[in-house]
């Protein structure tokens, strides 16, 4: 079965397209869901995505207002991550209203919390993200901390890692 799930993209407070990997800021909240009827556009999506890809400093309170705030607008299931550091953290957001947490670079820095967030929450509530690029016909190279930092280990067995480490 086939499913629509629409990725929002959050910045530094501001709501972005990604073209090619570029983003482009498109405005607040408001704006989108008012210039794109999002609230009706909504009832066609299986899921919502939310993810704070900001590359400076994060502001986990304001990020978690937002999903608030969209959480009230729009009644689908959510899945929001970004900057996952901290059980505190991931609970502010799921309290915002997020059904599910995107974790990427904490299996990394971090798998004893995703563990611990997968024993609280439950594994169906852990999503894995996972960034790697190819070159030409190599192996895939994983990438965390925003496609910063290159991981030695094949595709394959970072997806076994991430399993063994709470992703439902």
């Amino acid at each position: 079965m086939k499913r629509v799930i629409f990725t929002l993209l959050h910045d530094s407070g501001s709501f972005m397209l990604s073209r090619n990997f570029r983003l482009q800021k498109v405005g607040s909240i408001d704006w989108l869901f008012n210039s794109y009827d999002f609230g009706h556009v909504s009832h066609g999506l299986d899921e919502l995505m939310v993810l704070d890809v900001s590359r400076g400093a994060r502001d986990p309170d304001a990020f978690a207002k937002k999903v608030q705030h969209i959480a009230g607008l729009c009644f689908i299931p959510m899945t929001v991550g970004g900057g996952i550091t901290t059980f505190e953290g991931a609970q502010r957001l799921i309290r915002s209203g997020a059904d599910k947490l995107l974790l990427n670079s904490a299996f990394h820095n971090d798998p004893a919390l995703c563990r611990a967030l997968a024993e609280h929450f439950g594994r169906q509530c852990i999503v894995a993200g996972i960034d790697y690029r190819r070159d030409g016909d190599k192996d895939r190279r994983v990438t965390v901390d925003n496609g910063s930092t290159e991981l030695p280990v094949a595709l394959s067995m970072w997806v076994d890692f991430i399993q063994q480490n709470g992703a439902g």
